[in-house]
């Protein structure tokens, strides 16, 4: 673990994009490229000799570091002007280069690999005639006599084919499958100027490194090499003992690293590998191999030669012979960092000599080699690609946002209206930005990992107090490169953003360890660990909207809205969904009930848990039909958190279906809860599929509004410390808390704790990721309430001490605290206030499902017993409510008092146990005789006249008059549920959120149909009393959908002033029709008779008052001569009004 400590001073307020004309260049190979002059003229340089070049190519972020060492803006390199060309040292996306490895045995001297960049092509640079040319960094000739010329160094060569990532997971690419060749795969490395101590010494050292890959049976390989002039067969076994192992690998193993000593003779390194004929390959390739020997200091006519070293000395004098007395020798141990090393040539020899600057030796991963170029300037060097001229930018000079939205190129329109509903609603900075800006300002244009993580740094390390969120607003894909098709075609698309998947090989090669983790991006200590690098504080919120086409987009953004300016009618905010699996010994019920609802319960003990358990119902054929009804009720009504605990797939969870895609798609309610799902691959968002995390999240009317889940398979085990984790920083959060503070507070928290040497925890948590927007705050409870009596006598908290009636009216009355003075009412607080009252607790014992089903008991309160709604006025309120015949009697009834502003910006909660229904006081005869009275039933609108059109989609409101014993609702003992028929066949209960009771005896209904059919219908609402009173009202209406094809356009996209409607149809003649515009709750807002398209509106309803920002939807029903039609619901935005 690291903490963030670059001083803010360290970066620029101003970057070198930001003016002057500059053109990308895109480098193919590590080493001294050239440009030439005629190629500068070319990309429009008319004075090559006021050229320079900037940025520092692609291999530089794969140490991690972002310390100060690290260059805030792009640097500019040393240059070498000769004739007709610029000489420049750049890197490509990778480099050879001696390693740290730690399981290396004792006799190997140096590690030889490649580092490599996993998700570039090719390194990048700028070059520009705008900057002066700065003089290079001189490292001074210093001579010494103590110690005798450093003559050699370690040569290295790579054999690498990149081509794909077979498993589908991390970020490694490996060569072509060699499983079902025969023939045996060779290697050749030349040894030129094979290096000798001495005269009298007969072998050089050599380093070997190899790493395979492989699925099967009895995977084992012979790899046959030569040492000290023999020929050696050693046998490679690739383990393949865990079963949850894609593939095997040698990678780290010590022996993958082969110290040998070749003699004088041997003019190449040889060696093969052949497939054991015992073994059987589904899969085989080699990933990569290296090769590393001590090679002499000869330049002779190469244009350049790399010295590496793993250990040095300061003050080393190192020689290189064979050199014209133009040589130039460069350090290049930091792209970022190219210095000039001072030379001293001797004419005799022909040698060039120069002084080692500092000490080196590898003990850790981010202790770099000593890395020396020597060339002669006067040779052809390595070719660069034009690959563009750039915009100016300058991500240097913007304020420190609260937010980053970092968005896919095809997204941006999307991803800057996002920003503006959180600049207008959350009052948030928030800036929206592509990668490639971010690439070429942070990573010398070159896709990087580590370049976000180095944006994202500047503006915390400049104001950690205020950068918090991270949103990627794109689809991720595992291929970052775009080498599959489907990887090419999405990236040539523009709708991906990279994602850090895991880059090891042991970790990436199984199901149970592989990993994406955004959490990295907001990583952003100085240095990484020493272990994995998941194994880092995390500083910022991240989330991802992993959308993939336009439509996806423009939802999810109307989503954020839709939950921002939406106020609740019930006391979700007091209100959690539990869901767990059966079998397995009910162990999930009792992770759930035990840890999850503890931590709510522990936090807040008048929480309402809602336990939506497999094992407490039967299965109906197979499936969990009747728990998932009970999830479905527990949504439409309003939960504030959602946690499920068992077994899952991408487009289910729950061995008998539980909840799946298609109940996500078709569960339609107002309130987005936040969710953990606690199950192997709920969210595959690195695979470019479909997973119910996302669906869960781009699900408008539905769904969530966030959900954090695991990627990959996970342990129930860690997933239980995670979960228990999240739901207890859930339930202590207080006003202010986001989506992304979460996760981000539990997994820091798990990493704090973690036992020494855990790391299979936070590999587990790291396959957790946030769906969803990462600064959406969460409505909780932040103010208390008290209550003064209730039924007139003086309130006391013992439980069941205050007898409740059946069948007549209670009141309770009481305030909401005020939070400067405690105590007395809050006299600014002007709100609705929510009583849920609930049966009295009942355990319930879990139903066998299987043999491998334990029976367990399980605390249950979550059945409502009457619910209703009344004014806060000044702080105060009094609830009058009529409560039906209980189902259960003979202990306390648990009841929740939430009190809210009309914007959501304050709550106030309260529960009590002291309220216990007296069956006993309800008379022989009840005094109510008089049915309810429907006083309103239409169709959209309350224009509508019975027999007029509706569209396929509509909703149907009623308003109830009841000031008797109450509307029955469904836990009643007595009479008939509230319910709509249609035709006198098709039966509607009517509950949750799609009734609502006040406390002066109105209840309200709202109830939404879908894709009824054409022709004539009729509705009828039927409604009971508690008493058994019963009341019904029809009406009748058309739907023809067929008739004419017809749809709404909006001109005007924000609406500020007035949205014209205009209508493209199938009509043989000119339209009119009835407009109706509703509010995101589907309230009518709007609505006129007899129009004619275009149509203005003015953006006032019905009363002719100005209607808030925000997104309404208008449709039509429309006559043009004897065709009928209507439109599909059309969304105009209104924001920013004057």
């Amino acid at each position: 673990m690291s903490a963030s400590a670059a001083d803010a001073g360290h970066y620029t307020s101003s970057s070198v994009l930001s003016s002057g004309r500059w053109v990308k260049i895109r480098v193919n190979e590590s080493g001294i490229q050239q440009i030439t002059n005629e190629q500068l003229r070319e990309w429009g340089f008319d004075d090559p000799s006021a050229v320079t070049v900037y940025g520092f190519g692609g291999v530089a972020g794969v140490s991690e570091l972002l310390d100060e060492s690290v260059p805030d803006d792009l640097p500019q390199q040393p240059v070498v002007y000769r004739d007709d060309r610029l000489l420049f040292y750049g890197e490509a996306n990778w480099r050879p280069n001696l390693v740290y490895f730690s399981a290396k045995s004792a006799s190997v001297a140096v590690c030889p690999d490649v580092e490599r960049n996993n998700v570039a092509d090719a390194g990048y640079y700028f070059i520009t005639d705008s900057q002066p040319v700065k003089k290079p960094e001189i490292i001074p000739y210093r001579p010494f006599v103590s110690s005798p010329f450093v003559r050699c160094h370690w040569s290295i060569a790579t054999e690498e084919e990149e081509l794909t990532i077979p498993v589908r997971q991390g970020q490694l690419y490996f060569g072509r499958d060699i499983s079902q060749d025969n023939d045996t795969v060779r290697y050749s490395f030349p040894l030129d100027d094979l290096y000798f101590e001495s005269s009298s010494i007969t072998y050089s050292k050599v380093v070997f490194h190899d790493i395979l890959v492989g699925s099967g049976k009895n995977l084992q390989y012979t790899l046959t090499y030569p040492h000290r002039g023999d020929i050696i067969n050693k046998t490679i076994n690739l383990d393949n003992s865990n079963s949850h192992v894609q593939f095997s690998t040698n990678a780290a193993v010590s022996d993958s690293y082969l110290s040998l000593s070749m003699p004088r003779t041997a003019a190449s390194f040889d060696v093969k590998l052949v497939k054991s004929p015992y073994s059987t390959f589904t899969y085989a390739a080699v990933d990569r191999v290296a090769f590393a020997y001590q090679r002499c200091n000869n330049l002779g006519d190469r244009p350049s030669i790399l010295m590496c070293d793993s250990s040095l000395a300061n003050g080393r004098i190192i020689e290189v012979a064979d050199a014209n007395p133009e040589v130039l020798v460069w350090n290049v141990d930091k792209a970022y960092n190219v210095r000039q090393y001072e030379t001293s040539y001797n004419y005799a020899k022909r040698t060039a000599i120069f002084t080692n600057s500092g000490a080196y030796s590898i003990s850790k991963n981010t202790d770099p080699a000593h890395r020396a170029i020597a060339f002669d300037p006067t040779r052809e060097h390595l070719p660069v690609e034009y690959a563009g001229e750039i915009n100016n930018q300058d991500i240097h000079s913007y304020d420190v946002p609260d937010m980053v939205i970092l968005s896919a190129d095809a997204f941006t329109a999307q991803a800057e209206r996002l920003a503006q509903i959180h600049r207008d609603l959350l009052h948030q900075d928030v800036i929206v930005l592509r990668q490639e800006e971010i690439f070429n300002e942070f990573s010398s244009g070159t896709p990087s990992l580590w370049g976000i993580r180095k944006a994202m740094k500047m503006f915390y390390d400049r104001n950690p107090a205020k950068m918090k969120h991270l949103l990627l607003f794109g689809g991720a894909f595992f291929d970052n490169r775009g080498l599959t098709t489907t990887g090419a075609e999405f990236k040539e698309r523009g709708v991906t953003l990279l994602n850090y998947g895991t880059p090891y090989h042991k970790s990436m090669s199984s199901l149970t360890t592989a990993y994406s983790c955004d959490a990295y991006f907001g990583m952003l200590g100085d240095t990484p660990p020493a272990s994995e690098f998941i194994n880092s504080i995390q500083h910022i919120n991240v989330g991802r909207i992993p959308v993939t086409d336009e439509l996806q987009a423009s939802k999810a953004v109307d989503k954020v809205y839709q939950y921002l300016t939406y106020t609740p009618t019930t006391d979700i905010y007091q209100r959690v969904l539990l869901l767990t699996d059966h079998g397995d010994q009910n162990s999930h019920l009792l992770s759930g009930d035990s840890i999850t609802a503890k931590s709510f319960l522990d936090n807040n003990p008048g929480v309402t848990l809602v336990k939506g358990y497999s094992s407490l119902y039967p299965l109906k054929n197979g499936l969990a039909v009747p728990a998932k009804n009970v999830i479905k009720q527990a949504l439409k009504k309003g939960v504030m958190y959602v946690n499920y605990t068992g077994h899952g797939k991408p487009d289910f969870i729950g061995r008998a279906n539980l909840y799946s895609l298609s109940d996500v798609h078709n569960t339609q309610y107002k309130y987005f809860p936040f969710a953990m799902l606690a199950t192997c691959q709920a969210y595959t968002f690195d695979r470019l599929e479909q997973s119910l995390a996302q669906e869960m999240v781009l699900q408008n009317d539905g769904g969530m509004i966030g959900v954090v889940a695991a990627c990959r398979e996970v342990y129930q085990p860690k997933n239980e410390v995670l979960s228990e984790t999240m739901a207890d920083i859930f339930a202590k959060s207080s006003k202010g808390t986001t989506t992304g503070d979460i996760l981000r507070l539990s997994r820091n928290k798990l990493l704090t704790d973690m036992t020494a040497g855990d790391n299979d925890l936070m590999i587990n948590t790291s396959c957790y990721n946030l769906c969803g927007d990462p600064a959406i705050p969460l409505f909780v409870s932040d103010h208390e309430i008290t209550i003064e009596d209730v039924n007139g006598e003086k309130y006391s908290a013992e439980e069941a001490h205050h007898g409740i009636v059946p069948l007549a009216v209670n009141t309770i009355t009481g305030y909401v605290n005020d939070p400067s003075s405690p105590g007395t009412p809050w006299a600014s607080f002007d709100g609705n206030v929510i009583l849920s009252i609930y049966e009295t607790p009942v355990v319930r014992t879990t139903v066998t499902l299987g043999a491998n089903t334990k029976k367990r008991d399980v605390y249950c309160d979550e059945d409502l017993l009457v619910e209703t709604m009344a004014k806060v006025e000044g702080g105060r309120f009094t609830v009058s409510f009529t409560p039906p015949m209980p189902l259960r009697t003979g202990g306390f009834n648990r009841a929740t008092i939430t009190a809210v502003l009309p914007d959501n910006s304050e709550v106030a909660t309260t529960y009590t146990t002291a309220l216990t229904c007296d069956v006993n006081a309800v008379p022989e005869s009840p005094a109510d005789t008089l049915a309810p009275e429907i006083t309103s039933l239409y169709i959209d609108t309350p224009d509508f006249t019975n027999g007029d059109m509706a569209s396929q989609d509509f909703t149907v409101y009623a308003t109830v008059t009841e000031t008797g014993s109450g509307i029955y609702s469904p836990t009643g003992a007595v009479g008939s549920t509230c319910r709509i028929t249609i035709d006198n066949t098709m039966n509607y209960p009517v509950t949750g959120t799609a009734m609502t009771n006040y406390s002066d005896g109105t209840v309200e209904i709202s109830y939404p149909f879908t894709s009824l059919a054409d022709g004539r219908h009729s509705l009828t609402l039927h409604i009971s009393d508690n008493a058994g009173n019963s009341a019904s009202r029809t009406i009748d209406f058309v739907i023809n959908n067929t008739s004419a094809n017809a749809r709404l356009t909006v001109k005007e996209e924000p609406a500020r002033i007035q949205a014209t409607i205009g209508l493209s149809h199938s009509f043989t003649d000119t339209p009119t029709g009835r407009l109706i515009i509703e509010d995101e709750e589907g309230n009518t807002v709007f609505t006129r008779n007899d129009v004619s398209f275009p149509f203005e509106w003015d953006l006032t309803d019905r009363d002719g008052n100005l209607v808030a920002d925000g997104v309404y939807r208008a449709y039509a029903i429309c006559k043009g001569g004897n065709l009928y039609g209507h439109t599909p619901k059309t969304d105009i935005i209104v924001v920013q009004q004057q």
